[in-house]
């Protein structure tokens, strides 16, 4: 068994591994070793500790990206006739992190309107670029 001080920037909290969690995870149990825990966050009268369920090594590669930004591209005509409601639609379709920005020209080829859509999406999903290009046109999309 043992009982170990987890440390971040923020602070620090007591975590407790039982015998058998520790026989399992010994040797990650070291000191500045940088580790992702598994655990319950246990709150009594003692005080809030982690009761360790699973231990592993830190690998920075296995975490998520931060999000991303799509941009789609429209002239002002491909939003009229519902087309608007069409684009939320497909959008709710496909939620994820990533950003959406919508950018739309006039007739004359001027940028009139660029606004962040309150929607996210998960701008690799299959099949959202293929909905939004059905919609709105072949070069309406791009990822940033």
């Amino acid at each position: 068994m043992a009982i170990v001080n987890l440390e971040d920037p923020d602070g620090s909290i007591e975590a407790v591994l039982f015998p058998q969690a520790y026989e399992a995870y010994r040797d990650l149990v070291v000191v500045d070793e940088v580790i992702r825990v598994k655990a319950r966050l246990e709150d009594s009268d003692r005080g809030r500790k982690l009761i360790v369920s699973e231990l592993q090594p830190f690998d920075g590669e296995a975490f998520a990206a931060p999000p991303g930004q799509m941009v789609i591209s429209t002239e002002a005509d491909m939003l009229a006739n519902g087309s608007t409601d069409k684009l939320k639609a497909v959008l709710a379709h496909f939620p994820g992190r990533d950003t959406v920005e919508l950018h739309v020209w006039d007739e004359s080829g001027q940028r009139t309107i660029v606004c962040k859509m309150p929607e996210r999406v998960d701008r690799s999903a299959n099949g959202l670029h293929a909905e939004l290009m059905d919609l709105l046109g072949g070069g309406a999309v791009s990822c940033v």
